[in-house]
């Protein structure tokens, strides 16, 4: 991928043909709207066009160029051949216009051990390609006027596309793709919709939980607790089914095995508290030989508690998180954990943007990122 460094960088017709891996006679071509160009390679020009940052207003001559089903294309802002590159260079005035809608929540921009280092994935990514970033709340697409700024600025050509963090009701992300251009990219983060057409990069969290849960088994643990809350997230539900596939595989092997669950209402004002009496409340003799929670900030937790009722952690009790947050490290003992994709998340979704808008009928696609388990003390 070729970077665009800053707003005065140039357009030309090879930057576009590099980026697409075609010829500079087929930019020009098509850009032109000569015969000899297939309807599939137009259309990819002008996407890549577009995803440069370049417009210009077209003229009627630069418009009849083109043939009659795509003239209204060219006079909605896509330049002719001539008006943008027939003597090579062009100075790039507009990329700095051309901005990526950024769908984050609130509590996820303040969140700053996963998902604000997932935005600033994002928009280092789109900074690399040279494109503006506007950060929005999902709460807007609520919004009884949908045509009110910034609502409004989404469906006009400056908009590129949407990268959404996290879960969105489907009625919202509905909302967002009638809200766009047709040809305008919607790509999900961390969650998966198979109603809507739109790429999702996804952490492999049932993949994260099964290392964590055959890691439990491996040191001798029988009696295992899963700590989390199904409906606070996908990923929350995916990491429990890891688990539980885990204990399935392995229960031929080794026999008295049991998996249960703790649910807290994580992300509420009370999880904690909700937490401290549970363990406050658990009689000794019921006590599981290790935990795997659903995020290391539950694990962090629950192993300060643990030990503020005298309960060793690991010889008594061994903790295994997911997410490997930097706070996971630092903890005493250390934090057996699973790493996740964080910022990569971001950046592979600014380059699934990409490639929809080089090719705007290309075929959908789910990229999931592997986990890796990381041995500390706790388990």
């Amino acid at each position: 991928m070729i970077p665009l460094s800053s707003q005065h960088a140039k357009i030309t017709m090879q930057l576009i043909a590099d980026r697409l891996g075609v010829s500079k006679y087929t930019v020009s071509q098509a850009l032109s709207g000569k015969i000899g160009v297939s309807e599939t390679t137009r259309r990819e020009v002008e996407a890549m066009a577009r995803a440069l940052g370049y417009r210009i207003k077209t003229d009627k001559r630069s418009a009849s160029l083109l043939p009659n089903d795509t003239a209204s294309e060219a006079v909605s802002g896509l330049p002719s051949a001539a008006d943008l590159l027939c003597d090579g260079d062009m100075t790039h005035t507009d990329a700095a216009s051309a901005y990526v809608a950024i769908w984050a929540h609130d509590k996820q921009r303040d969140e700053i051990s996963f998902w604000s280092r997932v935005l600033n994935g994002v928009i280092l990514g789109c900074k690399g390609n040279g494109w503006q970033t506007q950060v929005l709340s999902p709460g807007k697409l609520m919004t009884d006027n949908p045509m009110t700024s910034p609502l409004a600025a989404i469906s006009s050509p400056t908009c590129l596309g949407s990268i959404v963090l996290g879960t969105l009701p489907i009625t919202s992300l509905n909302k967002l793709v009638q809200l766009h251009r047709a040809d305008a990219p919607v790509i999900l983060v961390d969650h998966e919709e198979p109603l809507i057409r739109a790429d999702c990069i996804l952490n492999a969290n049932l993949e994260a939980a099964r290392l964590a849960c055959r890691r439990m088994l491996s040191q001798g643990c029988k009696r295992i607790v899963f700590v989390g809350k199904d409906p606070y997230s996908v990923s929350f539900q995916e990491r429990w089914w890891g688990c539980r596939q885990a204990l399935d595989e392995h229960s031929h092997r080794m026999e008295g095995c049991s998996l249960r669950k703790w649910t807290i209402s994580y992300g509420q004002p009370t999880w904690e508290q909700q937490l401290t009496k549970r363990v406050g409340s658990l009689p000794s003799e019921e006590l599981p030989d290790g935990f795997i929670c659903a995020n290391d900030e539950i694990a962090l937790k629950l192993m300060k508690l643990l030990q503020e009722h005298s309960i060793p952690v690991p010889s008594r009790c061994k903790i295994i998180g997911i997410d490997n947050i930097d706070a996971s490290a630092c903890s005493i003992p250390p934090l057996t954990t699973v790493e996740l994709a964080k910022e990569l998340l971001g950046t592979r979704a600014v380059e699934a943007l990409l490639r929809n808008l080089a090719h705007p009928s290309v075929h959908t696609e789910k990229v999931i990122l592997s986990a890796r388990l990381i041995v500390r003390g706790s388990g």
